[in-house]
């Protein structure tokens, strides 16, 4: 049996202190056995604001987040599941994926939301992910 651990924080517009909680959680996770641990959506930043979103986003391959965890998902010899922003073409809009790093490998797995959050109720809130989110294509 292959023991998973999923890990909670609330990340910050501080990637690099981010970086660190994503670091402890997969370093505590494999202390106690874990090969797979699981981060949540997100866990590269989440933005004070709609302008400081594309301020902070980085390239998949050069995301100092993912680098990060790499480096741990090695040194641990676990597989990690994570959620980040990836940069897209669109100077406004960012992707919202989910990456699998495996122990062994720089090679990794993505996967792009398809279906964002927009949301319009009558008399209430207005929501629209699409406004700063490129929805991912399949296949």
């Amino acid at each position: 049996m292959v023991l998973a651990a999923v890990g909670q924080f609330c990340a910050t517009s501080n990637v690099l202190a981010n970086l660190e909680a994503c670091k402890t959680i997969v370093t505590r996770a494999a202390a106690q056995g874990a090969k797979v641990v699981c981060l949540p959506e997100a866990s590269d930043y989440i933005a004070s604001n709609t302008e400081e979103g594309p301020r902070l986003v980085e390239w998949r391959k050069t995301n100092t987040l993912l680098q990060g965890l790499q480096g741990s998902a090695k040194e641990h010899g676990v597989h990690v599941s994570v959620g980040i922003h990836e940069k897209t073409d669109d100077p406004k809009r960012v992707s919202n994926a989910h990456v699998w790093l495996y122990p062994d490998a720089d090679h990794t797995q993505i996967y792009r939301k398809l279906h964002l959050y927009d949301v319009d109720i009558p008399n209430g809130p207005i929501i629209k992910e699409s406004n700063s989110t490129v929805p991912g294509t399949k296949g």
